[in-house]
């Protein structure tokens, strides 16, 4: 009884890596689904595949592990029997051997700018690629010539520590699949901040805060009105993934740019940052956002100058407009008026 549930649970956690797995895939390579949307066309999607047999073996491997673990506290058991269990467990380990290639093959098949950042363009993603392609070696290493070769025993401490390795790696293969997504969550469609493509033309005239009903908590420690818009506008666009002064705060980010770098690299943003949507918003509102920033800086102080004259923001609109509306990615995106 206790092996059928065991069967059981299995299968119906592998199916909810199954379901996962393709809507993670699906936000990287939307697939056929960007022409027609039809959920199957973008589920089943060119990375789908790759990622979905990298995981399984990935879960084998983690399973195998921590059975290892397990087997360490049997001390019912003799040292031979828990041998004897562990070389059973290990030979969940072998499907390893696939893993250069499945990982060969999902970098083959997504957008050249990603593949891009992983292999070089961006320090942090090749980093923790390096780390998880770096730990993944030293456990298949160890298996393979250890486990199943020489079919050794091992013990409590070392099986921990290659577990702790394979979640090591695993984290920093999950930092990689989701960075390489950038700028967007759904490619070509959704920004990572949630505003789609089409509408960034549409927000750089009219304001992206303009219609925003939610009013802004503790607008009183602002103490003017442009900082106020400011707010208004980092928790619109920026706020999905950075803070004013905290974790990715904006303030150790851009806090020590002159005032007309922060002008000009925001304004090009995804030209600065090519893993960052286009700003959209109106010349003022960038503003805002500068003086914000500044603001913040200098230490929130309770008097504030305004700032921007009319030939600072037809500048901003100069770099907004030499920019483009577009994302900085393989692909042009269509805009709609």
């Amino acid at each position: 009884m206790r092996i059928s549930l065991l069967v059981l649970y299995s299968i119906a956690a592998w199916f909810s890596l199954f379901w996962i797995n393709g809507i993670l895939t699906w936000q990287l390579t939307p697939g056929g689904w960007t022409d027609d949307h039809r959920v199957w066309s973008g589920f089943f999607n060119a990375s789908f595949w790759p990622s979905l047999v990298f995981r399984t073996i990935v879960a084998l491997t983690i399973a195998s592990l921590v059975a290892c673990i397990v087997i360490n506290t049997m001390h019912e058991f003799s040292r031979e029997q828990m041998r004897r269990l562990q070389n059973r467990a290990a030979m969940l380990l072998s499907p390893m051997l696939f893993m250069p290639a499945l990982g060969i093959w999902f970098l083959w098949v997504i957008p050249s700018d990603s593949r891009s950042w992983v292999l070089g363009g961006s320090a942090a993603m090749t980093m923790f690629m390096s780390i998880a392609v770096g730990a993944s070696m030293l456990i298949g290493g160890y298996a393979v010539a250890g486990l199943i070769r020489q079919r050794l025993y091992i013990n409590g401490a070392t099986a921990t520590l290659l577990t702790a390795l394979a979640f090591g790696a695993t984290a920093g293969g999950e930092f990689v699949r989701e960075g390489v997504r950038k700028p967007f969550t759904i490619r070509e469609h959704l920004y990572s901040n949630s505003i789609k493509p089409e509408e960034v033309q549409y927000l750089r005239k009219h304001g992206s805060v303009a219609s925003d009903p939610y009013p802004l908590k503790d607008a009183e420690k602002y103490p003017t009105d442009q900082l106020r818009l400011g707010a208004a506008v980092f928790r619109f666009q920026c706020s999905t993934c950075h803070t004013i002064g905290g974790v990715n705060g904006l303030t150790h980010l851009a806090g020590t740019w002159t005032t007309d770098q922060k002008r000009m690299n925001i304004s090009k943003l995804q030209h600065t940052k090519a893993f960052m949507p286009p700003f959209a918003g109106t010349p003022a509102e960038l503003e805002a956002l500068v003086q914000l920033i500044e603001w913040n800086h200098a230490g929130a102080p309770a008097d504030w100058r305004v700032g921007a004259d009319s030939k600072s923001l037809d500048e901003i609109e100069t770099w907004l407009a030499e920019a483009g509306p577009n994302a900085h990615s393989d692909k042009p995106m269509e805009t709609h008026k």
